[in-house]
């Protein structure tokens, strides 16, 4: 025999109800948490030795470094003189942006992140005004920050237009656009907008943040933005 607590009913009637409310006002967007994704691009150590007027003398597996040096003559031999270290995280800062790298015999690689292209294309028959939500983690002095909206940016018909490039972002974003008939309105989110102005609203999920004169919700797609080129179409 089965015995069944009666007593917690009460809090998930109120916890359904709750639920029910919030999908009511809108979808519920949440914080992208994919890491930014990374390229591997090789490192020539014996044209950087040669930048330094030396020549490559390998790795030393007893220091764990990689070597310039001058090779110069012996009896029957050679040997190294003037050895220096090379400082792997300064070579890839210089040449890449980035202080990580990684190595396997005598090869290396800086280890760089790979940013975003995003554009936006109006497959229909006239203009659209287009309005892009991304998110900012905090902080970012004092600048809009959570999900942020901006607009807006006008896209002709048949055309297409790069909002981003090259931009540090992985994960999900939401667009709306509209027209001179109407909104193109998604029903993944709804966020803060405004429809009279260019403007940049932070937290823009937030029903208490839309209360202002000349503020409006609107519905959002939702788009997965990834490494490389990314293309949303209205249709």
């Amino acid at each position: 025999m089965t015995l069944i607590n009666s007593r917690p009913r009460g809090r998930a009637v109120a916890t359904a109800l709750f639920l029910e409310a919030c999908l009511c006002a809108g979808t519920i967007a949440y914080a992208p948490t994919a890491a930014a994704a990374t390229k591997q691009v090789r490192v020539n150590l014996k044209q950087y030795c040669a930048s330094q007027k030396l020549q490559f003398a390998g790795y030393n597996a007893k220091l764990r470094k990689f070597r310039c040096g001058v090779q110069a003559p012996g009896f029957n031999t050679y040997f190294w003189t003037k050895l220096r270290s090379i400082d792997l995280s300064r070579v890839c800062s210089r040449a890449h942006g980035t202080t990580r790298w990684r190595y396997q015999g005598n090869k290396v690689w800086c280890i760089v992140e790979v940013g975003a292209n995003l554009s936006i294309c109006n497959r229909r028959n006239g203009p659209i005004w287009t309005v892009v939500a991304h998110y900012v983690r905090p902080p970012r002095n004092g600048s809009a920050t959570g999900w942020v909206t901006q607009g807006w940016w006008k896209v002709d018909a048949g055309n297409c237009r790069r909002l981003w490039s090259d931009r540090k972002y992985e994960g999900d974003i939401y667009l709306h656009a509209t027209t001179k008939s109407g909104d193109l309105a998604g029903r993944d989110a709804t966020m803060c907008i405004n429809p009279g102005r260019k403007f940049k609203i932070g937290n823009a999920d937030k029903a208490a943040n839309c209360r202002a004169g000349g503020l409006k919700r609107a519905g959002m797609y939702k788009f997965a933005v990834k490494s490389g080129n990314n293309t949303f179409n209205f249709r």
